[in-house]
């Protein structure tokens, strides 16, 4: 038993995890949101205290770590009107998005895979993906996401113009979490 990793994982809420690991001669708990290291909560020497310590932070209000900071958004879009369609849905109150906005599919892989300008980037929470853009499609990208161990997780919005059965079955084979058509006009 002494060999075998301690582990111990509790899913608070649809967006945090507290994940308890042994590191060296010590249990480490970290709180997870959309499976990505966000703070560590506590630091143990023994298991029992590790146990005890996360199940005594789970009684906690974990409303409060939800809180720490914005959602994050990716939104890759080469249309400026869909843009501003989509600025305004997700920079209106209550639910204020940090938002990065991309114009082709070269520029959304680089800030996904952290590359080029974008080696500081941080893991978006969510998202929305356009299929017809320049460089790389989001078909494309999609694919090359669900390579990855940690983006595969990602939601991914697919919001896009078309409409033909090939694209919706292809974007859902690829991992897209939902598939949206846009209006025709700014109007609509």
């Amino acid at each position: 038993m002494e060999n075998k990793p301690f582990e111990l994982e509790t899913r608070i809420s649809e967006q945090i995890t507290v994940k308890t690991v042994k590191e060296k001669n010590c249990y480490v708990s970290y709180g997870y949101q959309h499976w990505q290291t966000e703070e560590i909560l506590g630091v143990y020497q023994d298991e029992l205290s590790a146990r005890e310590g996360h199940l005594r932070w789970v009684k906690h209000n974990w409303a409060k770590l939800e809180r720490k900071r914005q959602l994050r958004l990716l939104v890759a879009e080469d249309n400026p009107d869909d843009l501003k369609i989509a600025k305004k849905a997700f920079q209106r109150a209550p639910a204020t998005w940090e938002t990065v906005w991309i114009e082709d599919g070269q520029q959304a892989l680089d800030f996904l895979f952290k590359q080029g300008k974008y080696s500081e980037a941080w893991t978006p929470d969510l998202i929305i993906l356009n299929l017809n853009m320049p460089k790389w499609s989001g078909h494309e990208i999609l694919a090359k996401m669900k390579e990855d161990g940690i983006l595969r997780q990602i939601p991914v919005v697919i919001w896009t113009v078309s409409q033909r059965e090939e694209d919706i079955r292809r974007a859902y084979a690829l991992g897209a979490s939902a598939y949206l058509a846009k209006a025709r006009s700014t109007k609509e």
